[in-house]
């Protein structure tokens, strides 16, 4: 079964183009995991962004127009992980507090220009808050420190990466211990 890489849309074998957001859909394919590269490597991920997951490196679009990329050894990632980042959630939490501080100011007097303007700003706030999106970025722990190598709006696209990025980060560790070894 192939997945798009973009929204993450599980797609026939056959499909040419994801029919929910229109990119190809030659970018991931979960039941061809077991690729190998030119090199010998195994390829756990690689889509038309520039992401690529193999078993010796992780390759990643930089984040400017430079269309470079950036290239981590598999060696020397300790750890990845998705964090996540609401931009509009301290804008909204202020818009809800100064609403319900104003309708509080007017109930003792029940002043209605501060009551009705205070709970109209509180419901434009909490509107604000639950329709805001959230940011993914992969955060990696390397040998060097912690970066954020990669931001989506997109769950499931952020997912599969982490997802391919262990998979590779477990082999290493199994390789390293001498799991495959032959004898």
């Amino acid at each position: 079964m192939n997945h798009c890489a973009w929204c993450g849309q599980k797609l026939d074998r056959d499909m040419v183009s994801c029919p929910v957001c229109g990119k190809s859909s030659t970018a991931y394919d979960s039941m061809n995991k077991n690729r190998i590269d030119n090199e010998g490597g195994q390829v756990y991920y690689l889509d038309e962004q520039g992401v690529r997951i193999d078993s010796g490196s992780f390759t990643f679009p930089t984040r400017n127009d430079s269309k470079g990329s950036l290239v981590y050894n598999i060696s020397d990632i300790k750890s990845v992980k998705i964090r996540l980042v609401n931009s509009s959630f301290p804008t909204s939490v202020i818009m809800i507090s100064g609403g319900i501080i104003l309708s509080i100011a007017g109930l003792p007097n029940n002043i209605l220009y501060m009551l009705l303007p205070g709970i109209l700003i509180a419901i434009i706030g909490s509107i604000w808050a639950l329709a805001a999106r959230w940011n993914y970025y992969l955060v990696i722990s390397s040998t060097s420190g912690s970066n954020e190598v990669l931001f989506t709006t997109n769950s499931k696209y952020i997912s599969l990466i982490l997802e391919a990025v262990n998979k590779a980060l477990s082999c290493r560790i199994e390789n390293s211990h001498g799991f495959f070894e032959n004898t």
